[in-house]
């Protein structure tokens, strides 16, 4: 509520929409003077974020996104970008609000696909497998990461991106109301030092990076999407000569069929506007980088938590931070080797209520997830260098027992899928539903000292104790999956 300003429910609405207050920016207000009057954990900002989104656009579920992408409106993008800017004030001490590190907790820091539709796909794919999962929120704060554009100024410009964004937090509500699921903002918005020191680090450790042809080539397909999408947006003018600037040598038969394509996609697709362009014409796409390897190790290592990630080329930045372990190191190999050896199966394209409650009711695969826990706590624990070998032993011969329980498990959660989404005629129609991969664990034995990412936390951090190394990380290969 405006400064001083005192109104009924039944009175206009201070706003001057002539709409009854309780029917306009009460709930608005309300947050505001919650915000304000408290001290709020993570948790509490993570659901304060979702249910504004759910009160700004009036939405219950991804089922009411279609009447969104027709009806969004500038003042809808601004209210929602004005509100994560007082959710996180840039006088926030980030440190504080991040939880501690507990060892009851198996907790990772996704480092992995940014893209929000693909976000929530693969924190439900490794949602199974750690207690807790972390991550960077995609909103975008041009204060950070700066842009010709912002979305208190030109929302027409965002709604395209907003679309994503409320797509992304519908989706992944059951996760977070449970703290299956995270939301942690940047830490550079409340240092601008600290933002500044880990850009310099990232520079000069990916001066020495070379990208190989399957780094440009895992990416594909999801830029593929995403160009779609573009095109999808514009008026058809404009995507015309889109096209013929990217692809010359397009045929007008072509560029006639992809068009049609395109119009059809702007109806059908529900993460593209269904409206004309604001009034610069302009549409904002963002290119989302989540957080590079040493503020991903930052957050990761205030936390107690352990990086995970599903994209090769993030998967090589995390070993070669690893490049000069020492030998005592190296006993670990075993175990990341009988980790390679298996399959593991991974929940896709579920509805994410439906791990809420695999998780919640029946505790399904609860054992292994202990099992993890139990590995973070040794590797992580400084072992005896002469007892590694025996550890590593023990750990190999339970993670077969461990392996022969999981699959018993993943036969109920198969019969938990069918009563689920109610399919009739056996497990074969399970298939989009459930696929195999590789888990690829690297142990950096006695931890994987990263001294520049240390020195960020020393300095940065305000937190008196944090975990010093970085024990273990985790690859969830999916480059030569099939469905189970």
């Amino acid at each position: 509520m405006k400064p001083g300003q005192k109104l009924g429910h039944q009175e206009p609405c201070w706003c001057g929409s002539r709409r009854k207050y309780k029917n306009c920016h009460y709930a608005a207000d309300r947050r505001d003077w919650e915000i304000g009057r408290t001290h709020l954990s993570l948790q509490q900002r993570n659901l304060a974020l979702i249910d504004a989104v759910r009160q700004i656009f009036g939405v219950k579920s991804v089922s009411d996104l279609g009447n969104v992408k027709r009806s969004m409106s500038s003042n809808q993008v601004k209210e929602l970008y004005d509100f994560v800017e007082r959710l996180w004030p840039r006088e926030t001490n980030l440190s504080e609000v991040l939880p501690e590190e507990n060892d009851q907790e198996l907790r990772a820091f996704y480092l992995g696909d940014i893209l929000p539709d693909l976000i929530s796909r693969n924190l439900t794919r490794f949602g199974l497998y750690a207690d807790r999962i972390f991550m960077i929120d995609p909103f975008i704060r041009t204060e950070l990461f700066g842009s010709e554009f912002d979305p208190l100024k030109e929302p027409d410009a965002f709604k395209a991106d907003t679309l994503k964004l409320v797509n992304f937090l519908l989706v992944v509500e059951p996760l977070v109301r449970a703290e299956i699921v995270s939301l942690i903002p940047h830490p550079g918005l409340f240092d601008r030092a600290l933002q500044t020191k880990a850009l310099e680090l990232a520079q000069v450790r990916l001066s020495k990076q070379v990208l190989k042809k399957e780094d440009y080539e895992e990416f594909l397909p999801h830029f593929a999407t995403e160009y779609a999408r573009v095109l999808a947006q514009f008026p058809v003018g404009a995507a015309a000569e889109l096209l013929k600037q990217d692809f010359p040598t397009l045929t007008d038969a072509d560029l006639t069929e992809i068009l049609t394509l395109a119009e059809q996609q702007r109806k059908d697709d529900p993460l593209v506007v269904d409206q004309e362009p604001g009034p610069s014409g302009a549409t904002v796409w963002a290119i989302r980088s989540g957080a590079n390897l040493e503020m991903a190790l930052y957050v990761s290592q205030i936390t107690g938590a352990f990086p995970f990630t599903n994209i090769r080329s993030k998967w090589n930045e995390l070993l070669s931070a690893a490049d000069d372990l020492s030998e005592t190191a190296r006993i670990w190999s075993p175990l990341t080797r009988a980790f390679q050896s298996l399959e593991f199966k991974f929940l896709d394209r579920v509805d994410p209520k439906f791990l809420h409650r695999l998780r919640a009711e029946d505790d399904r695969l609860g054992s292994f997830r202990s099992f993890l826990r139990d590995i973070w706590k040794e590797v992580g624990g400084e072992p005896d260098p002469s007892k590694i070998s025996n550890i590593t032993r023990d750990f190999v011969d339970r993670l077969k027992m461990e392996k022969s329980k999981m699959e018993a498990e993943w036969q109920k959660i198969d019969q938990d899928l069918l009563k689920w989404v109610g399919i009739s005629g056996g497990l074969g129609s399970l298939a989009p539903c459930i696929l195999t991969g590789e888990l690829s664990l690297s142990f950096s034995g006695a931890g994987l000292i990263v001294p520049s990412v240390i020195q960020l936390i020393v300095s940065y951090s305000k937190r008196k104790s944090f975990r010093k190394t970085q024990p273990m990380s985790i690859f969830m290969d999916l480059s030569r999956h099939k469905f189970s």
